[in-house]
């Protein structure tokens, strides 16, 4: 029995039952009087295959194919192929040849369209093809894995190769151990190192510092990457809050404000209004009524090189501990007090949260 694959007109190549290929001779597709000469392809060391000695009979069969651009199936489905060539011994498909072949041509138009995407050159895009393979197995996951990740980043808006390729490691990262989406953790780990001014070199230290919280709080790094950027517009605006130090700060009160349950939109409300509400001139003025020296408190905190918010709060810190009652005098948001509470009334939790710089 021959399973035919039409190589050229008039030619079509055929595997007998011992595994061998014939290239054989025809007068008409179909015809039953064929003259042939065995080409015995799958014998060791016959064929112009490079190092057919050391390669399996079924590889060197398809190499040979591979070789003939000419080579086309004779019409038979797929299913008829896959089974006798299983019967024959030849374990290495052509059906699984072409889709290694197509997934190398998938792979290579995707490398080069991100490449093009982030302004990279034909060298760089080859160092993309290249490099994204030692970075899958470095971190023992699936090369579409890798490609998802640096996708994820060109769409967050990262547009310079040198960036993409900086965030790319610290992208997978938080994703992995986050259990956050590509996408999520590429645009939060974007809009933070935006906002805060962090270099894409430092991104490592960010990813560091929000799965350490996961690890050691009650707030999931999950929840710190879906919620962070809504707070940052006011941690930045009304606290001043710049690089990994400002991020650690962000986080701490994050952590003081979401007190013992799940980090949740409520929270990060509050923080929000208490952000906003501690550095308005309203609030300075009352606590200048109040009876302290606000003036006096930032001028040192100036001179120090301290943080102005930390030195605001330590002014009132004590006598809120002993006299409660005063947040509400003090704070006329609601939300903006419900912070205040869980800050000031909780000190020891605040600063061991806290930056031990701060």
């Amino acid at each position: 029995m021959h399973l035919p694959i039409k190589l050229a007109a008039g030619t079509v190549l055929a595997f007998t039952a011992a595994g061998t290929a014939q290239e054989v001779t025809v007068a008409s597709w179909g015809d039953s009087h064929r003259t042939a000469q065995s080409v015995q392809l799958a014998k060791d060391g016959e064929g112009d295959v490079p190092g057919a000695m050391s390669l399996p009979p079924e590889t060197r069969i398809l190499e040979r194919l591979r070789r003939r651009e000419d080579v086309q199936l004779a019409g038979w489905p797929s299913n008829v192929l896959v089974g006798f060539l299983i019967g024959c011994g030849i374990i290495l498909l052509s059906e699984t040849a072409y889709d290694r072949f197509k997934k190398h041509a998938d792979y290579k138009m995707q490398i080069r369209e991100i490449g093009i995407r982030l302004d990279a050159s034909d060298s760089e895009i080859e160092e993309i093809g290249d490099k994204i393979p030692d970075i899958a197995y470095a971190l023992s996951i699936p090369i579409e894995h890798v490609i998802e990740a640096l996708r994820a980043i060109r769409h967050a808006g990262v547009k310079n190769y040198d960036e993409a390729w900086l965030r790319l490691r610290p992208t997978i990262k938080a994703s992995r151990f986050s259990g956050a989406s590509f996408e999520d953790t590429a645009e939060t780990l974007k809009m933070v190192s935006r906002a805060l001014n962090i270099d894409a070199q430092a991104l490592p230290r960010v990813v560091d510092k929000i799965l350490a919280v996961g690890r050691e709080k009650d707030i999931s790094s999950r929840d710190l990457l879906e919620h962070l950027p809504d707070v940052l517009p006011t941690a930045v605006d009304d606290r001043g809050y710049t690089g990994v130090l400002g991020l650690e700060q962000i986080i701490a009160d994050l952590q003081t404000v979401s007190g013992q349950v799940r980090l949740n939109r409520i929270a990060v409300e509050q923080l929000e209004a208490f952000y906003s509400e501690f550095s308005s001139e309203e609030f300075h003025q009352r606590l200048e009524e109040a009876g302290y020296d606000v003036k006096g408190a930032l001028k040192d905190a100036d001179k120090a090189g301290a943080s102005k918010g930390t030195a605001l709060l330590n002014l009132i810190a004590d006598d809120v501990l002993e006299t409660p009652e005063l947040i509400p005098q003090l704070f006329h948001n609601e939300q903006s007090a419900a912070a205040a509470k869980a800050i000031l009334l909780n000190p020891e939790e605040w600063r061991r949260n806290r930056p031990s710089v701060d």
